[in-house]
């Protein structure tokens, strides 16, 4: 995530995300398995068996991409029980309010009415899962599987920018008059949180987030490989990074491809 053209949105996602978070503690997360805090990436410039390191790779992340998509699959279904009880004329706790609102201000919806279905919906759009296949495919190809600078020294492993001074690291060849820092994640976790959030609710990733919910219409499971043609944005190679994406979900075998 390194073109120019993404620093305005970098900018606007970053004060974004700074300034509204969702306390997910707050209530119970019934089913989710806690991955692993990890505060340093392992070096996996060790490995000399390319089969080897791929695999370590992706069994050392996979676990945070369960966790996140299972919380996200419980706000999911927290946000369509409570609409179903507004629909059906109950009313909910302020709290449960309050949280509805959170939610939406979280995830970019507005204006947004709890009493509005199409709201709602707009809403159950952007609080869905990122496919395994994805996750796993961007996490090898933005951090070098695992080897990059800054994987290593920021736990970045998505190349996400920041622009408040000191709250990343200043890239060696950042051109004059430019800002950006990569940002500094106390923990792996805290990275993956923060990618997917970015990919369901930055305005960049609509397509991304069409193809997942026309998956959904048709009862079928969302597909990494069809979403990544939402992913255009999200390098200055457009098309071209897409199809990298593709073909490292393709070449891994990350999903069944049809």
């Amino acid at each position: 995530m390194r073109s120019a053209f993404a620093i305005f949105f970098l900018l606007n996602f970053s004060l974004c995300i700074t300034a509204q978070q969702v306390n997910r503690d707050a209530w119970e997360l019934e089913g989710v398995t806690r991955a692993k805090q990890i505060s340093k990436i392992p070096d996996f410039s060790r490995y000399t068996d390319v089969k080897e390191k791929k695999k370590t790779f992706f069994d050392f992340i996979r676990p945070m991409v369960k966790e996140e998509n299972q919380i996200l699959r419980n706000e999911n279904l927290r946000i369509t029980e409570l609409f179903t009880e507004v629909s059906d004329g109950a009313e909910i706790s302020k709290s449960d309010q309050k949280w509805l609102e959170e939610m939406a201000s979280y995830y970019r919806v507005s204006p947004f009415d709890l009493n509005e279905e199409d709201d709602i919906q707009s809403l159950l759009k952007k609080v869905d899962i990122i496919p395994e296949s994805l996750f796993l495919a961007q996490a090898a190809n933005e951090s070098a599987w695992g080897t990059s600078r800054f994987a290593k020294s920021a736990n970045n492993i998505f190349g996400q920018w920041c622009f408040t001074e000191g709250c990343g690291i200043v890239p060696s060849q950042r051109k004059a008059g430019d800002t950006h820092e990569v940002q500094k994640f106390k923990t792996i976790n805290e990275a993956v949180s923060s990618y997917m959030h970015h990919l369901n609710s930055h305005p960049f990733y609509e397509k991304l987030r069409d193809s997942r919910l026309s998956a959904r219409k048709n009862n079928t499971a969302p597909s990494g490989y069809a979403m990544a043609i939402g992913l255009e944005k999200y390098s200055a190679r457009g098309l071209e990074y897409v199809k990298e994406v593709r073909s490292m979900i393709r070449y891994n075998k990350l999903e069944v491809i049809k």
